[in-house]
Protein backbone atom coordinates (compact mmCIF):
# COMPACT_ATOMS: atom_id res chain seq x y z
CA UNK A 1 0.00 0.00 0.00
CA UNK A 2 1.66 3.51 -1.00
CA UNK A 3 1.05 6.37 0.93
CA UNK A 4 0.75 8.97 -1.99
CA UNK A 5 -1.23 12.27 -1.63
CA UNK A 6 -0.82 15.92 -2.53
CA UNK A 7 2.00 17.17 -0.16
CA UNK A 8 2.25 20.71 1.94
CA UNK A 9 4.92 23.23 1.24
CA UNK A 10 6.46 23.06 4.67
CA UNK A 11 7.33 26.47 5.66
CA UNK A 12 3.94 27.94 4.80
CA UNK A 13 1.42 24.64 5.27
CA UNK A 14 0.09 25.53 1.73
CA UNK A 15 -0.02 23.44 -1.42
CA UNK A 16 3.52 22.21 -2.44
CA UNK A 17 3.35 24.24 -5.97
CA UNK A 18 7.38 24.52 -6.16
CA UNK A 19 7.31 22.47 -9.68
CA UNK A 20 4.74 25.12 -10.71
CA UNK A 21 1.71 22.44 -10.21
CA UNK A 22 0.36 20.59 -6.94
CA UNK A 23 3.19 17.86 -6.01
CA UNK A 24 2.11 14.33 -5.54
CA UNK A 25 4.51 11.99 -3.14
CA UNK A 26 4.43 9.99 0.20
CA UNK A 27 2.58 12.05 2.93
CA UNK A 28 2.39 10.13 5.65
CA UNK A 29 4.58 12.24 7.65
CA UNK A 30 2.15 15.05 6.83
CA UNK A 31 -0.84 13.72 8.21
CA UNK A 32 0.82 11.96 11.43
CA UNK A 33 2.01 15.67 11.59
CA UNK A 34 -1.35 16.97 11.26
CA UNK A 35 -2.66 14.59 13.33
CA UNK A 36 -0.46 14.97 15.96
CA UNK A 37 -0.52 18.24 16.40
CA UNK A 38 -4.97 18.50 16.38
CA UNK A 39 -6.89 18.37 19.05
CA UNK A 40 -9.71 16.00 19.27
CA UNK A 41 -12.68 17.93 17.29
CA UNK A 42 -10.48 19.97 14.78
CA UNK A 43 -10.92 17.31 11.73
CA UNK A 44 -14.21 18.42 11.68
CA UNK A 45 -14.89 14.91 9.07
CA UNK A 46 -13.64 12.81 11.60
CA UNK A 47 -13.95 14.51 15.03
CA UNK A 48 -12.52 11.43 17.02
CA UNK A 49 -9.13 11.89 15.16
CA UNK A 50 -6.84 14.22 16.92
CA UNK A 51 -3.84 13.88 19.16
CA UNK A 52 -3.01 17.48 20.92
CA UNK A 53 0.75 15.94 21.21
CA UNK A 54 1.47 19.84 22.61
CA UNK A 55 -0.20 18.98 26.21
CA UNK A 56 2.87 16.17 26.24
CA UNK A 57 5.45 18.80 25.88
CA UNK A 58 6.87 19.67 29.89
CA UNK A 59 4.01 17.25 31.77
CA UNK A 60 3.56 13.76 32.94
CA UNK A 61 3.70 11.61 29.76
CA UNK A 62 0.67 8.54 30.26
CA UNK A 63 1.67 5.57 28.51
CA UNK A 64 -1.80 5.20 27.37
CA UNK A 65 -1.36 8.08 24.71
CA UNK A 66 1.23 5.92 22.40
CA UNK A 67 -1.55 3.47 22.23
CA UNK A 68 -4.01 5.77 20.89
CA UNK A 69 -1.47 7.48 18.79
CA UNK A 70 -0.53 3.93 17.03
CA UNK A 71 -4.78 3.09 16.68
CA UNK A 72 -5.33 7.01 15.08
CA UNK A 73 -2.21 6.56 12.94
CA UNK A 74 -3.54 2.87 11.58
CA UNK A 75 -7.14 4.38 11.22
CA UNK A 76 -5.31 7.09 8.90
CA UNK A 77 -3.65 4.10 6.98
CA UNK A 78 -0.42 5.23 8.19
CA UNK A 79 1.63 1.52 9.07
CA UNK A 80 3.16 2.41 12.42
CA UNK A 81 6.26 0.19 13.35
CA UNK A 82 6.92 1.77 16.78
CA UNK A 83 6.31 4.56 18.93
CA UNK A 84 8.89 6.13 20.81
CA UNK A 85 8.77 9.14 23.09
CA UNK A 86 11.80 9.99 25.00
CA UNK A 87 13.02 13.81 25.82
CA UNK A 88 10.24 15.46 24.99
CA UNK A 89 10.40 13.75 21.35
CA UNK A 90 8.28 11.42 19.56
CA UNK A 91 10.01 8.89 17.11
CA UNK A 92 7.70 7.51 14.75
CA UNK A 93 9.12 4.08 12.77
CA UNK A 94 7.27 3.45 10.13
CA UNK A 95 6.61 -0.41 9.04
CA UNK A 96 6.31 -1.53 5.19
CA UNK A 97 2.80 -3.10 5.79
CA UNK A 98 -0.68 -1.50 7.68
Amino acid sequence: MTNRGILLDETTGDLDLSKGRMSLGDCRSQTAEILLLAEQGEIKEYPNLGLGIQHLLGGNFDGAWLIKAKKQLKHCKIPVKNLQWANNRLNIEYSPKL
